[in-house]
Parts: C-alpha cells; sequence; structure tokens
C-alpha cells in the first residue's frame, strides 16, 4: 500500500499575506505540516504543491525534494485544492499512490501521531475517507443577517433540537484529510462521500484565516506545545 502527502502552500492569500509560509515561532508554517508527515513514516512520497519562489527557497534550504512546480493556473485565489491535488497525482501517476492525505500548511499544532492514529482508523473502519473534525456546541445559536438588517436562526431552534439534539456538531478545521486515490478521482472531492471524522482538540483544530486566527494559535502552541503559558 502506498500513500502520498500532499501539503498544498501557494504564495498568495488575500486575507493573511504569506500565511502558508510566515515565521511562526522562528519557522516558516510549512515546514511543521511536512516534518510531521516525514516523521509519520507513511508516506511514500511528500509532496510541497507551491509556485511561490520563496516557498521553493525554504525548500531547497532544507533540502525538501522540489521536483514538482505548482503551474501558475493552479495558484489563483478561486483555485480549487481538488484541481491542485489531481495536478499532484497526476504528476506521479506512475507511482500508483492508494491513499492520499492533503495536509494543510497551516496545521503546526497535528503531530505525526495525529497522522498515524487517523490512518489506522481509516483502514480499520473500512471507509473511503477521514476527515480531521473538532467538536463545534454552537451550531444551534447561528444566525443569519439578512439584507434588511435583521437577523433569523440559520436553522430553525426547534428544528435544530428535533433533527440533531442527539448528534455530535463537527467542524471541518481544515488540518488533514485522509481519502483513497481512486475515490478521489472518481468523486472528484477530497471528502469522500463515505468518510468518518477524527476528532481532535480545539487547540489542535484552528482553522488559519485571519490575524485573530494567529493569534490563537500562537495562543496554543505556546501553551500546549512550548508549555509556557
Amino acid at each position: 500500500m502506498k500513500n502520498i502527502a500532499i501539503i498544498p502552500a501557494r504564495g498568495g492569500s488575500k486575507r493573511l499575506p504569506k500565511k502558508n509560509y510566515d515565521l511562526f515561532f522562528g519557522k516558516p508554517l510549512f515546514l511543521y505540516s511536512y516534518e510531521s508527515a516525514i516523521k509519520s513514516k507513511l508516506f511514500d512520497k511528500v509532496v510541497i504543491s507551491t509556485e511561490s519562489s520563496e516557498v521553493r527557497k525554504i525548500m531547497k534550504d532544507n533540502n525538501i525534494n522540489d521536483e514538482y512546480i505548482r503551474p501558475d493556473n493552479l495558484a489563483n485565489d478561486d483555485s480549487s485544492l481538488i484541481d491542485v491535488c489531481i495536478d499532484v497525482l497526476e504528476f506521479y501517476r506512475t507511482e500508483e499512490f492508494n491513499n492520499m492525505c492533503m495536509i494543510w500548511a497551516t496545521s503546526p499544532i497535528i503531530d505525526e501521531n495525529d497522522l498515524i492514529n487517523s490512518f489506522n482508523q481509516f483502514n480499520e473502519s473500512k471507509v473511503d475517507g477521514i476527515v480531521a473534525c473538532t467538536e463545534y456546541t454552537h451550531a444551534h445559536d447561528l444566525v443569519v443577517q439578512d439584507d434588511d438588517n435583521l437577523i433569523s436562526p440559520l436553522i430553525n431552534y426547534n428544528k435544530f433540537n428535533e433533527l440533531y439534539s442527539n448528534k455530535k456538531i463537527l467542524f471541518d478545521c481544515g488540518a488533514f484529510s485522509w481519502i483513497k486515490v481512486q475515490t478521489f478521482f472518481n468523486e472528484r472531492n477530497w471528502v469522500a462521500n463515505k468518510a468518518i471524522p477524527y476528532i481532535l482538540p480545539h487547540y489542535k483544530g484552528v482553522d488559519l484565516d485571519t490575524v485573530e486566527d494567529f493569534e490563537l494559535l500562537s495562543f496554543y502552541y505556546k501553551k500546549y506545545v512550548l508549555k509556557e503559558v
């Protein structure tokens, strides 16, 4: 069984510039994900998908294979991660990988044990994929601001309780996702139709999009990794 890890790390980001390779406690962010993948010893190949000369320089400085270069047409704000992964898999199509794990470049607190444990669950559960999630406890409080500036429940409160009161509400936190390669090509999605969650604690599941997210991620890293808080 052959596994490939793909770490998307394009250079541009409108909401949080350079978020994929900005320094985080002295190290470019994407290196944390790369090192976790290497330490797990699960992967026959770990690919950093980037078009960025800055990211590629960091890769060269750290002796990371840079034979694959993401095409510029897949490095736009509206580029699909599905197309990004397809391009990597097509580039390495002769290697015939069985499973793909997409690991976000902005997941410095997940470690090799998360990857190993999730892969074991993936295999034992006989499903087509497994997605890193955190529990979301405020779903019933979600409201929508309408055009007239009034708010209304995203889901009617009574209906929500009727449908979901005994269910665990989860949030796909953008940390990593496993999927069988054949399923990925068949479904054209990195979340398989038949997928289970790998539940992370909240401090490992910060979805990094804003400055406030970065501040929260930094606090959690100090507290849970560096043990300085």
